[in-house]
């Protein structure tokens, strides 16, 4: 019986992580479309805006990609050993779209010290 407890305040507690992150990527992929929908309205000659706009992108794949995975998690999870490929698809795809951005925002800071330092 005491396993059953265990098992079941995992299981909320799961529930309640996965709300929360959800929340999180709504939020993010809200945010970034209003950014993109902002910046599109400027001048695209300037290296910032594209950036900006490539990093947003880049934080729109991975709100999505998180919200698949987590979906994928929780439908194939307790099912068959082999859907794990299917689990593991979204988790990578998260992971790429996650290190395009730190990489766009090291490429963000760079430009910005260009400009600012450089005058280039």
């Amino acid at each position: 019986m005491n396993n059953t407890t265990e098992e079941t305040s995992f299981n909320a507690a799961q529930w309640i992580m996965f709300v929360i992150c959800l929340a999180f990527a709504l939020v993010g992929i809200v945010s970034n479309i209003a950014l993109i929908l902002t910046l599109k309205q400027k001048d695209m000659k300037i290296r910032f805006n594209c950036l900006m706009i490539l990093r947003a992108v880049f934080d729109l794949t991975t709100c999505f990609t998180f919200i698949l995975a987590a979906i994928s998690y929780f439908v194939f999870h307790e099912q068959d050993e082999h859907n794990h490929v299917l689990e593991s698809i979204p988790l990578f795809l998260d992971s790429i779209a996650f290190n395009c951005s730190a990489f766009t925002m090291i490429t963000i800071a760079l430009e910005r010290y260009l400009v600012l330092c450089k005058n280039k």
